[in-house]
């Protein structure tokens, strides 16, 4: 059985679906991370246009590499906490590509 994947909603969440990106709690980002899936982080202050173009702030993680360096979830997210999270950018957000997560066995 394969746990429930939480999406979230609001503003940036509805300027990512643009992107073709869902967005999704830390909790469920770990799952995910757990399983391999490729994630994107990026600040909760930060518009779609943001992610992939203007300022590229937007981080791909592959998740695999972490995994195969035997890096945890909490060690990317504190990693990327110290170098990123500030007023203007915001805290850690996290995105999932559903296409991604279905081809891995998780649905979205």
């Amino acid at each position: 059985m394969k746990p429930h994947i939480r999406r979230v909603s609001g503003a940036q969440a509805s300027q990512a679906r643009s992107l073709g990106l869902v967005k999704i709690t830390k909790n469920s980002a770990n799952l995910l991370f757990d399983a391999g899936v490729p994630l994107v982080v990026v600040g909760t202050n930060v518009n779609s246009f943001h992610f992939f173009g203007g300022w590229h702030l937007a981080m791909h993680v592959d998740t695999e590499r972490y995994l195969n360096e035997g890096q945890t979830f909490d060690r990317l997210v504190n990693s990327w906490s110290a170098y990123n999270e500030n007023p203007e950018t915001g805290k850690m957000a996290f995105f999932v590509d559903p296409k991604e997560a279905s081809k891995k066995g998780w649905l979205i």
